[in-house]
């Protein structure tokens, strides 16, 4: 059966228009997405490990807004079979699909499965009957403390309900893991979780995947290895809702597959979520090696993912993580590991489940809340006697040459550095660029010092904790500053500082590729420009996506990556991770009027703020003139007038008067541009 995520989306698209007046403007943002993906694959091939990853995390999304919005799985749009879907002659929606009808009500939209009972099969394989495959004693390993940790978390899963097979234990060979599973998944109730977590080798013969078990023949994988198809269909036959299959399936071992390619076909995993109905699939890679952190004795996807499931994966502090919560968490982890070691590991998901499926409820540890008492007496800090910065309190970045973190050592660059004191004396917010002293990356330093807690140092202390979370969520995209290493942020007992170590973009900013202080812009310049600045409006509606908005956008802080015009990336989260205020408290380059005032009219900085930046960072870059609200400078340059009226909407005074949406105003400039030559 075929798959065509294309043609998927123009169903989706249909069934949506009859269904809604207006479509909802995320749709837009997903399709605009897809279409990019597409074109990359055109140009890079549809194997890049990037741009596979990417369309894996499209998928997700466009699935849960097909849950949410029409309840049907957006994979079965995407099926050869799926006209069904679409509406009939007379405009109905005939609701024919199958999994429509196995889904209850209840499950529609934001639903939680896996609510009652946790079963896990964990399979485990280290050494193998048949020496083509090398030994992977870390695999036995992994298992053992992924079963620990599912017990230690009191979440469900209990000393009956786990199995683990390893070489130790109950020899994980093909008929004792089917076995194994078919009991275990008979015995899952409707409202319980179902985890299949396999750690070994995995192989592709005659276009079908396969896990090699210990008894498992090289060249004859059909009759002697574990066929991921059989796996699937057993869980899929289960009762339990909550289905989640988690492979390790691709380590790099001695004579990885014994084909001298040292990693899987790309056709694994594509074959493995081909098959794929009712279940959440997480892999630790797609066409490449899977990695051994030698120093944790884990393997690194593995580390991640027992971080992950200890509750660092939860984000909002539910107390419990769901697969899209591990997914997120462990893809950032390996990011940074993976940068650090230059190794190249990018971890996939694919959902076709109706709900956010529930893997692990874990004992929650208070926030941050150290009281001066709770501190060691050492770190007990006297009393200021002043606002400055002294050593008696904290030794000043603007004194030191350089910063450690995690037992890493970063020369600070000087002329970068900002240090601000909160007026209680109490704490200290730093930021700085830097280089790593062995390696010699370029790196941004974030860090906030806190010698007591009090509510300024607390509120610091959020904002972090905050642009953190954020960066995980955004750790999916290229555009945003991604964390390489963060120390203290978690806030266990006894940390009185965090610090957070950014990857620093280079390349020329907007304003220094496109601003002309002496003149506005000739025609033939406007029109790159406007390319490059809708480029800048779909970064800004990713960060619109997650419920965020920057509210300090400048063209200084937006880079064109390596020099690329149409490859802008943002410096910083500016405002993002601030709770909104309005009357004057928002000190930026670039205010909007809700940032210089507040009137009921105008209502909190957001989204719009951000719309509003945007359209004087246009004008002032088309111009070459100070953006002025009061002055129509605009009207100096060679600009089409339908730019000047985008521009003019953009800033219009009440928010509510501005485009809706950051991509209306980018969609507005495109239909510009193309009517006007």
């Amino acid at each position: 059966m075929n798959f065509h995520p294309e043609k998927g989306i123009e169903r989706l698209k249909r069934l949506l228009q009859t269904t809604y007046d207006q479509i909802p403007e995320d749709f837009y943002v997903l399709e605009m997405r897809l279409a990019k993906n597409r074109r990359d694959a055109q140009l890079f091939g549809d194997d890049d490990p990037t741009n596979r990853s990417e369309l894996y995390r499209i998928l997700s999304a466009l699935n849960r807004f097909a849950l949410e919005h029409v309840t049907v799985p957006f994979p079965d749009f995407c099926q050869d079979h799926s006209t069904s879907m679409l509406p009939s002659s007379n405009g109905q929606r005939p609701f024919k699909s199958e999994s429509l009808s196995q889904t209850p009500s209840s499950n529609a939209g934001s639903s939680y499965l896996g609510t009652k009972r946790r079963w896990a099969v964990l399979i485990g394989v280290g050494s193998y009957e048949d020496r083509e495959y090398s030994e992977l004693p870390v695999c036995v390993y992994d298992v053992t403390e992924v079963a620990r940790q599912l017990y230690r978390n009191e979440s469900g899963f209990t000393s009956v309900s786990i199995k683990v097979l390893v070489d130790d234990g109950t020899k994980p060979t093909r008929a004792a893991i089917l076995s194994c599973l078919q009991e275990v998944a008979q015995a899952a109730e409707e409202e319980d979780l179902l985890l299949f977590y396999y750690s070994g080798h995995g192989d592709l013969e005659q276009d079908e995947s396969y896990l090699v078990t210990s008894d498992s023949t090289f060249g004859r994988l059909k009759d002697t290895a574990l066929p991921v198809a059989s796996v699937e269909e057993i869980m899929q036959a289960s009762r339990a809702k909550a289905k989640v299959m988690i492979l390790d399936a691709c380590h790099a071992g001695e004579k990885m597959l014994s084909k001298g390619s040292g990693s899987l076909h790309p056709k694994f995993i594509e074959r493995i979520y081909m098959r794929a109905q009712g279940m959440v699939i997480l892999a630790s890679c797609d066409n490449q090696r899977s990695y051994v952190w030698e120093a944790k004795n884990y393997s690194a996807y593995t580390y991640f993912l027992l971080e992950a499931l200890r509750g660092k994966a939860d984000r909002d502090a539910k107390g419990f993580v769901s697969a899209t919560d591990i997914y997120d968490y462990v893809t950032n982890g390996m990011a940074s590991w993976t940068e650090r070691h230059k190794y190249v590991q990018t971890p996939t998901i694919y959902i076709r489940a109706h709900g956010q499926i529930i893997v692990s409820s874990y004992k929650m540890q208070p926030e941050l809340a150290l009281q001066p008492e709770m501190l060691p007496e050492a770190a007990q800090p006297q009393e200021p006697k002043s606002s400055s910065l002294t050593p008696t309190l904290s030794p000043c970045w603007a004194e030191s040459e350089t910063v450690v973190v995690r037992g890493e050592t970063y020369i600070l660059y000087k002329a970068t550095i900002q240090e601000k004191l909160t007026r209680d004396g109490y704490a200290v917010q730093r930021s700085s660029q830097a280089q790593h002293a062995s390696k010699g990356n370029i790196v941004q330093l974030k860090q906030a010092c806190i010698f007591r807690l009090t509510s300024q140092g607390n509120a610091l202390c959020n904002i972090l904790k905050r642009e953190h979370r954020l960066a995980l969520k955004l750790a999916q995209y290229r555009e945003f500053p991604r964390i390489l290493e963060e120390e203290g942020i978690t806030g266990e007992s006894g940390i009185s500082t965090m610090t957070l170590v950014y990857e620093a973009w280079t390349g020329p900013t907007l304003g220094a590729v496109f601003h002309r202080s002496d003149r506005a812009l000739t025609e033939t310049e406007i029109t790159p420009l406007l390319r490059s600045f809708i480029c800048v409006c779909e970064v800004v509606s990713r960060l619109h996506e997650v419920g965020c908005s920057h509210r300090a956008l400048t063209p200084d802080n937006i880079i064109l990556l390596g020099g690329d015009k149409y490859r802008p990336v943002l410096q910083d989260f500016g405002l993002a991770a601030h709770k909104a205020r309005s009357g004057g408290t928002e000190s930026v380059s670039i205010q909007a009027p809700e940032q210089r005032y507040s009137t009921p009219e105008l209502a909190l900085p957001g989204p719009r703020t951000d719309i509003y930046q945007l359209g004087a960072i246009l004008s002032t870059l088309i111009t070459g003139q100070p953006f002025s609200v009061t002055e129509s400078s605009t009207t100096a340059s060679v600009a089409p007038p339908s730019v000047y009226d985008a521009i003019k909407r953009a800033v219009a005074p009440l928010p509510k008067d501005r485009w809706p949406a950051v991509m209306a105003f980018a969609n507005e400039l495109k239909r510009t541009f193309r009517k006007d030559g």
